[in-house]
């Protein structure tokens, strides 16, 4: 059900002679090749398990989510396209060119009446592709290539067809043909809502044809945003075509087989795009992160350069909106004499700080320096112990050697994205008693630890006295002078510790541990927190 308004406009953008542009409801009928039919974004999703936020506003890619959506459906030059949305959404202005809005009515709790309207005005053998605004993986050239060439094309082929994935109908990834109006207005009326059993009918009546999605990285593009995990997981993986080289049929690998190229397929990759670092508004430093935990990251480099200290010396840390968006609402003119550090696709994290007197400059020069041409050795170390005094041993804390062999296989099972990737760096903060406190991954060792780090400055849970750090590869320099500036005692390796990282841990009184593997590691500095050491 839609408002009189957008029933309107539907009525009028459905007679439209098919080479008219530019009806009263803004309908452009498309005339280069693409998709024979029309297309629908539903927009009006919500999760309760993110707090009731509205999905469509999620920023991905530095737009708005049903942005990124309607691009994707844009890509396949569809015939119609409408954007269904709750009327108590924000405004979703400007529309792109081509597309028609139309709001549900008050009490239209389901998709299925937010769509018959549109499928009753299709012409048989235009179908109607339906895309959720909370699936993002999604891409043109995937759906034209799986879902749109199984729907039947002209007046005498009026099928639809509907993924399948799990056992189970994916009903908003489908392709409705002028033939299901009937059917689902039969079950509007009966007041029955139940998807899988309206697709089982049409599938029988052949109106809709099945295409079974069975591999499992294809399967990543129906992954929807249901929850916050869903969010970390979906911002740092994409889908990238890989061609896998094996041996042939009946060679050994190990003999030496001859690799033969395999075909082309879907693989989980993770992704690395810039952050930009602002503070008060100034660019101070570029990361290449894996997305997500933008702010935190911010926050916990500024921790490990020693311009914060506490939650009391930020202000507000906040995500910037994408360049493409600040030239929409500032004007390109505003735009015209900045220099933009991060390409239009990279993220913006603006820090405010409470306290004035940091000395922006030393610290854009500092950090150009540190990625430039790396550390110096003993002045560097130096000079992070005029800034950081070293830690105190605790006789009341010590860890026992048996928690420290239970830690690599939590922080394995935690790392989620690396288990489908294998491209990602874990790090985790772990209480004394073994108690796993957060967990971050990134394509970035280093990023790891500062997202763990602003996690705890955005608590107020600085110093982290008492706590271990676990990282999964080796234990740089930096690692181990991040973990001093929130004064976490303990940092634990499954990798070696560099020298340099072992004479700062000396010098800093933490402990550092590496090759930590089963019940076997090597102590390199501070024994004494270990128990029985």
């Amino acid at each position: 059900m839609v408002t009189a308004a957008a029933a309107d406009a539907m009525k009028e953008a459905h007679s439209t002679p098919p080479a008219t542009v530019g009806t009263a409801a803004a309908v452009v009928t498309r005339q280069a090749a693409g998709w024979h039919g029309e297309a629908a974004l539903l927009a009006g999703g919500r999760s309760r398990r993110m707090g009731g936020v509205d999905k469509a506003w999620l920023d991905w890619g530095g737009q708005p989510l049903w942005r990124h959506q309607a691009a994707t459906i844009g890509a396949l030059n569809p015939q119609r396209c409408w954007l269904l949305r709750r009327p108590d959404q924000a405004e979703m202005r400007p529309l792109p060119d081509g597309w028609t809005l139309a709001e549900d009515q008050p009490g239209c709790g389901h998709p299925m009446q937010a769509l018959l309207p549109v499928i009753r005005g299709l012409a048989p053998g235009h179908p109607l592709l339906v895309l959720p605004v909370d699936m993002p993986r999604l891409d043109a050239g995937w759906l034209r290539a799986e879902l749109l060439s199984a729907c039947g094309h002209g007046h005498d082929h009026d099928r639809g067809a509907v993924l399948w994935n799990d056992g189970r109908y994916q009903p908003l990834v489908a392709c409705y043909p002028a033939g299901m109006a009937g059917l689902i207005e039969r079950w509007v009326a009966a007041g029955n809502y139940r998807w899988q059993d309206l697709l089982a009918e049409a599938e029988r009546a052949g109106l809709m044809r099945r295409v079974v999605v069975d591999d499992a990285a294809a399967a990543m593009r129906l992954v929807n945003l249901n929850s916050p995990e869903d969010w970390r997981r979906l911002q740092g993986t994409a889908i990238a075509p890989v061609q896998r080289w094996r041996p042939g049929s009946g060679q050994d690998a190990e003999a030496g087989g001859q690799p033969v190229g395999g075909p082309e397929v879907d693989d989980e990759v993770v992704v690395e795009s810039p952050l930009e670092i602002r503070i008060n508004g100034r660019s101070i430093a570029v990361v290449m992160r894996t997305p997500g935990d933008d702010e935190e990251l911010a926050a916990g480099f500024l921790i490990s350069e020693g311009v914060v200290r506490c939650r009391a010396d930020l202000f507000e840390v906040s995500t910037c909106p994408s360049h493409r968006d600040a030239r929409r609402t500032r004007g390109a003119e505003a735009m015209d004499n900045q220099i933009m550090l991060a390409p239009d696709d990279g993220a913006v994290v603006d820090v405010i700080l409470a306290r004035t007197g940091v000395d922006l400059e030393a610290l854009t020069r500092h950090v150009f320096a540190a990625s430039s041409c790396g550390i110096c050795g003993k002045a560097t170390i130096d000079a992070v112990m005029r800034a950081m005094p070293p830690l105190a041993v605790d006789d009341q804390q010590r860890v026992d050697p048996a928690v420290l062999a239970r830690l690599p296989a939590v922080l394995r099972r935690g790392q989620v994205v690396f288990e489908r990737t294998g491209g990602l760096h874990g790090a985790a903060l772990f209480e004394a008693a073994g108690r796993l406190v957060h967990l971050r991954e990134d394509v970035g060792r280093h990023n790891a630890v500062d997202k763990l780090l602003g996690r705890l400055v955005l608590d107020d849970a600085l110093p982290a006295a008492g706590l271990i750090l676990m990282v999964s590869g080796r234990v740089s320099f930096e690692i181990m002078q991040k973990a001093l500036a929130a004064g976490v005692p303990v940092v634990a390796a499954v990798s070696a510790p560099s020298s340099l990282a072992i004479d700062f841990a000396r010098r800093s009184g933490q402990t550092l541990i590496g090759f930590l593997r089963g019940n076997r590691f090597n102590v390199y500095a501070g024994a004494g927190r270990i128990a029985g050491g």
